[in-house]
């Protein structure tokens, strides 16, 4: 089937899906489901399970299926019958503990069918997420990470080193005003005179990891797309 051809009688044609994100993941989920299999997506915002730094403290990819699948559930467990579609997606940075291969992002994508009472999960490995973390105490060398990083496309993250206070990191930095205000803040907070600063992992301040939830959607649409079920319930 060619790509953006619709399934012949497909099953999901009419149907909506509920999302359980709180970072605009519809964006790249939504578009896929609905060219090829002309299904809607509606973002369910249940504040659960997307912690920032949920991106960076998961050291296995089993893991990422167990959290995408609770996040699933909690859309279940709250909305009951009303929802018989339920997707949900978790990412890491993952790094092999010898060193021995590249930093990798892993993002899965975890797609319950109450209806048709199955479940499935797909997985995507990428290098080429834009995820980088340092540490500095110039202007000049955060405007030379920002540049690195295609700073304000992609959001940062910026806080005073050695500060034990989590209010002062300073979230949503996406305008070079911003970044330079926070990076003077920061300074002023850091007892060691130096500030870290990261690449924002959340999906809608990462276009990179958008891609691959992109990716991942589309590839659900093509094996649903193939799915031998009937098209009314």
């Amino acid at each position: 089937m060619a790509a953006g051809e619709l399934a012949p009688n497909s099953p999901y044609a009419g149907k909506v899906v509920i999302l359980n994100s709180n970072e605009a993941k519809s964006i790249a989920i939504g578009p896929p489901l609905w060219e090829r299999l002309r299904m809607s997506t509606l973002e369910y915002v249940s504040n659960w399970g997307e912690d920032n730094s949920s991106i960076h403290d998961i050291y296995r990819e089993e893991n990422l299926v167990s959290l995408a699948r609770q996040q699933c559930e909690v859309v279940i467990e709250r909305l009951g019958t009303k929802a018989e579609y339920i997707i949900s997606t978790a990412g890491a940075i993952l790094q092999d503990s010898t060193m021995s291969f590249p930093r990798r992002h892993v993002e899965v994508l975890y797609f319950i069918d109450r209806p048709h009472g199955f479940h499935l999960h797909l997985s995507r490995s990428s290098t080429m997420t834009n995820y980088e973390r340092g540490e500095m105490n110039s202007l000049e060398d955060l405007f030379a990470f920002a540049k690195r990083v295609q700073f304000p496309s992609q959001s940062l993250l910026i806080g005073p080193n050695g500060c034990s206070n989590v209010d002062a990191s300073h979230l949503q930095v996406n305008h070079y005003d911003d970044l330079v205000g926070a990076f003077i803040a920061s300074m002023r907070l850091s007892p060691v005179q130096s500030v870290w600063v990261e690449t924002d992992m959340r999906a809608w301040a990462s276009p990179s990891r958008m891609q691959v939830i992109r990716e991942l959607s589309a590839s659900l649409a093509s094996q649903l797309s193939k799915l031998a079920i009937p098209s009314e319930i």
